[in-house]
């Protein structure tokens, strides 16, 4: 089910991701990588992903976001769910309170996607 709605909306959401400046940021930053935990924080917070979490949990999410987008190159199409999965099980893992990281793991992996796109 989660395989068939990433399927179904991929192209719509990494379209809709494209209109946002940070992305692009993000996306240079990663294929240059360049990226460093202010700029993941701050990538993070403006999609509001960081709502109630403190400081030293913010920087180890952007520790979490930079050791996968620089671990995950070059996976296939097929592979997606497995990363999806992945990404979200350690993004919980760095939270003290159980939260949930659907949409932020797909704000993540769609940008990281892009990048593969390009």
């Amino acid at each position: 089910m989660l395989e068939q709605f990433i399927r179904s909306n991929l192209k719509a959401a990494i379209a809709t991701q494209g209109r946002f400046a940070n992305d692009h940021e993000m996306v240079a930053a990663i294929k240059k990588q360049k990226l460093n935990i202010e700029m993941v924080r701050n990538w993070m917070q403006s999609y509001r992903l960081l709502q109630g979490v403190e400081g030293k949990t913010r920087d180890k999410l952007a520790r979490v976001y930079i050791e996968f987008a620089y671990a995950n190159h070059n996976f296939l199409e097929e592979e997606i769910k497995d990363k999806f999965k992945n990404l979200h099980n350690e993004l919980q893992g760095v939270m003290e309170k159980k939260r949930k990281w659907l949409s932020a793991t797909s704000k993540l992996l769609s940008t990281k996607t892009k990048l593969l796109c390009h």
